[in-house]
């Protein structure tokens, strides 16, 4: 059992990716077809520990992008803001350490743009809950904040997204605002 847990599905392998959840930083494959989960144990460096980190499938690369968490310390837990990448063919990852990182973060909306060929960053928590936007660029390996026309959503982190391909937006639902404010906007 975990929680905290990064999740994605992986078609190149036909397999859900898991990472941490719990202060860990074990990588492990589902097989929807058998319902069989396996650990993978990935050679070379692993990402540190962590919970609440944020996790992205590229199609493009067939890699899996991991951003931040919370990570602990001896004296508390910490928020982090590196950013990883995950081969589920050579089952390595590897330190991308891109230009532009975003603040510290954990638990916001990370999701994939195909048409935009960009993950998109949005809310979360690093000491304080965020209303700021970034855009990570895997062919350039840089993310870049991005100032959204129009109204953006309050500050928030825990909130359920999904990324709507046809009208190339982010659908973002509830969460937790400032002094823990639970919300229930769309």
């Amino acid at each position: 059992g975990r929680y905290g847990h990064a999740m994605v599905y992986c078609p190149s392998t036909g397999r859900v990716i898991l990472f941490g959840g719990d202060y860990r930083n074990d990588t492990w494959s589902f097989d929807p077809a058998t319902g069989l989960w396996t650990e993978l144990h990935p050679s070379g460096p692993l990402p540190p520990t962590r919970t609440y980190g944020m996790m992205v499938y590229i199609p493009s690369s067939g890699k899996i992008i991991l951003f931040g968490g919370v990570g602990p310390t001896s004296a508390n837990q910490a928020c982090m803001k590196d950013t990883w990448a995950y081969d589920p063919v050579a089952n390595t990852w590897t330190e991308l350490n891109p230009s532009g990182d975003p603040p510290y973060r954990n638990d916001g909306t990370f999701v994939y743009d195909p048409a935009g060929g960009k993950v998109i960053l949005f809310g979360g928590n690093g000491g304080t809950v965020k209303d700021d936007t970034w855009a990570y660029d895997p062919a350039a390996n840089a993310w870049a904040k991005l100032t959204p026309s129009g109204p953006v959503p309050a500050a928030r982190l825990g909130q359920a997204s999904a990324f709507d391909p046809v009208s190339r937006r982010i659908i973002v639902f509830g969460g937790y605002g400032a002094g823990a404010t639970m919300l229930s906007d769309t």
